[in-house]
Parts: C-alpha cells; sequence; structure tokens
C-alpha cells in the first residue's frame, strides 16, 4: 500500500480527484482489516488493493466528489488554508490508511492542518488511541523501504510543525450521543465548527453521530444529523449494524434484502453531509 501511495505523487494534477477518490475506497474496505490477524491477512489485504473497483457494487453510497470540491471552491479561506478532522477508529493497517489520505490532502489539497481525533481509552480492543499513533511511526521507522522512509519521515515533519496534531478527549468514550456534545464538551464541539470537513470513521461513530434511532433509511441524513451539525461531514463506514439513512429509494430495498450480511462487514458508504447554513440573524 506505500508503494502504491507514493506511486499516486506522480500522477497528472487533473487526476487527483480519482486519486482521492480510490484512497477513501481503500480507507473505507481497510476497516474490514480490524479483527485479530490471521494467516490469509497479507494475501487478502494485496487482493483489496489490486482489486479495489470489484468491491464498488459493495458501496451503498459514494460522496467522494461533494467532499473533494469543498477543496476547490472554498475560497473565502483558501488563502490561510483549511482545517480536515479525522474522527478515527481503529488502528493498525486502517490508521495506516488514515495517514495516507491526511498525507495526501496535505499535498494536493490547501488543507494546512489535519486533526486526528482519539479516545482516551479503547472503546473497543482495537480502537485507536495516541500510544496506537507513535508506535506505527515507530514501527515504520525500523523498515528498510524506501518509500516507508520517506512516508515516515514526512509524517514526523508534520506533527513537528504541528501541521498534524492529535487531540484526545474523554467525549468519545462516554455513552452519550453526538447531539450531546455542545453541551458535555462545547470546547471539542467548537474545535469541529473550524473545520472544512469532518472525516467521521467507523461504524460506531454513525451510530452515535445519527442518534441511533431506527430512521427510516431513505430520510435525508441532514435531518437526522439536526442537532449535531458543526461542519460538513464525510462519513467511511463498513456496516456491522442496519441502522443507516440518506439513500436513495432503490438502495434501501435493496439493503433489505442484504440485511444478512450487514454484520459481515461486506457493504460499506462513503456519505456526505453538509453543514446546515446558519441561522439568519433577527435585530431586534
Amino acid at each position: 500500500m506505500a508503494k502504491l501511495y507514493v506511486s499516486m505523487q506522480d500522477c497528472p494534477t487533473q487526476e487527483r480527484y480519482h486519486d482521492f477518490d480510490k484512497l477513501l475506497r481503500l480507507n473505507l474496505w481497510s476497516a474490514k482489516r480490524d479483527k485479530p490477524l490471521k494467516q490469509e491477512y497479507l494475501r487478502d489485504r494485496l487482493r483489496n488493493i489490486k482489486d479495489i473497483d470489484s468491491d464498488n457494487a459493495n458501496i451503498l453510497c459514494n460522496h467522494s466528489r461533494a467532499a473533494w470540491e469543498l477543496f476547490q471552491n472554498d475560497e473565502s479561506v483558501m488563502d490561510s488554508g483549511l482545517i480536515v478532522d479525522f474522527i478515527l477508529d481503529s488502528s493498525g493497517y486502517e490508521l495506516f490508511q488514515d495517514f495516507c489520505l491526511a498525507d495526501f490532502l496535505c499535498k494536493n489539497t490547501p488543507v494546512v492542518k489535519i486533526r486526528f481525533h482519539t479516545k482516551n481509552i479503547p472503546w473497543f480492543i482495537w480502537n485507536t488511541t495516541e500510544n496506537d499513533m507513535q508506535h506505527l511511526l515507530n514501527r515504520m521507522k525500523q523498515m528498510s523501504k524506501i518509500y516507508i522512509q520517506t512516508l515516515v519521515a514526512r509524517w514526523i515533519n508534520y506533527i513537528n510543525e504541528e501541521k498534524w496534531q492529535i487531540v484526545v478527549r474523554k467525549f468519545w468514550c462516554l455513552p452519550n450521543e453526538f447531539s450531546d456534545m455542545k453541551n458535555i464538551d462545547p470546547w471539542l464541539y467548537r474545535t469541529l465548527s473550524e473545520s472544512t470537513l469532518i472525516i467521521m470513521k467507523g461504524d460506531i461513530n454513525y451510530l452515535k453521530a445519527v442518534g441511533e434511532f431506527n430512521w427510516n433509511p431513505t430520510l435525508p441524513l441532514e435531518r437526522v444529523l439536526d442537532k449535531f451539525n458543526p461542519s460538513n461531514m464525510l462519513f467511511v463506514r463498513v456496516l456491522r449494524s442496519d441502522l443507516i439513512c440518506g439513500l436513495k429509494e432503490t438502495i434501501a430495498k435493496r439493503v433489505e434484502t442484504l440485511n444478512r450480511h450487514i454484520s459481515k462487514g461486506s457493504l460499506g458508504m462513503i456519505q456526505f453531509a453538509a453543514k446546515a447554513p446558519e441561522p439568519p440573524c433577527l435585530l431586534e
């Protein structure tokens, strides 16, 4: 994966969106690798990279274009630079994919700051913590491949220059839905409100964002996120549960027929929700 990612950096500028879309899809399916390693892990991972397009039929929605347009059209802050927030999920291979995506944004868009939000303790045993991030970088430094050394040197430099920042908050481990964030952790909500895009990883984060109600699957996602809407959000999720919204009716009917496959992690989504416009200021 590292060699493939490094090779992307030599592609023409006009192909940048396609690289972004491919990295998002690789990032999505990396979540299937969050279980303990088995003997076929490396072989399966290689197949995933080479045959990424063969999994497109299992992506219920792919709104990567809407997310990419944010980095092209936000002229009001282009001069000062954009901020992207990652709400992390799993460590290991998925975390490496998160770093690759963040690096791509830093090199190919006006993004000047990436904030990685981690839990203070693992919600599940494979959830990312700050120690996991440092462990990944240390392991990469021990590898001899030149493309690995190139990446890890750049990523450590990002951290030293505070272009990449690690934010650890207790809120991510609380039982509360994300609609409670503004009251429980107003600093965190204000911080996320500074972002051009929040990339929300994983099934649990999706459930907490939409409130764990049994929504009509065709209900627009923006309506469901009414009380949690700090900025534009992109949900990158392999389905482990059947709670979902914002689907086209034809796709929603298909999900009903595939319900037994959901817990196996064979379906995914890259779902965009635009930030709601600020209400007008009413003068007295």
